[in-house]
């Protein structure tokens, strides 16, 4: 009884844990949208940015790199954007600098992807960079409430779209340049 209960339990976590996969959202076709929340963001910003093959831009109002942290969701999605630069992607990403006030070290992030070969970039201090997006190969475009954080991607409730749209990505790098420029 004791060894049928056990295959059992074990069944029902891995149909548990299939479910939960098939429950990530699909990836949309061309002119569609879907919606993407709290824990989904990192699964589907991580596989957008593994498979990236031609360009990354990220737009950031906060993006953190934990040093005593080095498995956390935000450090692999930074890895991630710095494996992609190292296999030929064109990765650039503005984030804001205005959290360097109250004693984040916004720059550490950029130095970090620039020593790694990222065209990374502060924004200026005329305005806030408030906005959070990620533009993959001029094709789809995720964007949000999401910051790169622990306490976005952990704790808070989120909501993003991830769109697929040529006209919309190219519209959102046009976006980008003005912020990087």
């Amino acid at each position: 009884m004791g060894m049928k209960l056990g295959y059992a339990v074990v069944a029902i976590l891995l149909v548990a844990n299939a479910y939960q996969f098939l429950e990530r959202p699909a990836m949309p076709q061309e002119g569609e949208a879907v919606l993407v929340t709290d824990d989904d963001y990192f699964s589907v910003a991580y596989s957008l940015i593994e498979n990236a093959n031609e360009s990354l831009y990220v737009i950031a109002f906060e993006m953190k790199y934990y040093r005593n942290y080095p498995d956390s969701k935000p450090n692999q999605l930074v890895n991630a954007l710095i494996a992609a630069e190292r296999r030929g992607v064109d990765v650039r990403v503005v984030t804001d600098e205005y959290l360097n006030q109250y004693g984040d070290d916004a720059t550490a992030v950029v130095r970090l992807l620039r020593a790694n070969g990222v065209d990374a970039k502060l924004d200026g201090s005329e305005r806030t960079t408030h906005a959070k997006v990620l533009v993959v190969d001029g094709t789809y475009v995720l964007i949000g409430s999401t910051n790169w954080s622990h306490t976005s991607m952990e704790k808070n409730a989120e909501a993003n779209v991830l769109v697929r749209s040529r006209g919309l990505a190219k519209d959102m790098e046009a976006y980008f340049e003005s912020l990087a420029s």
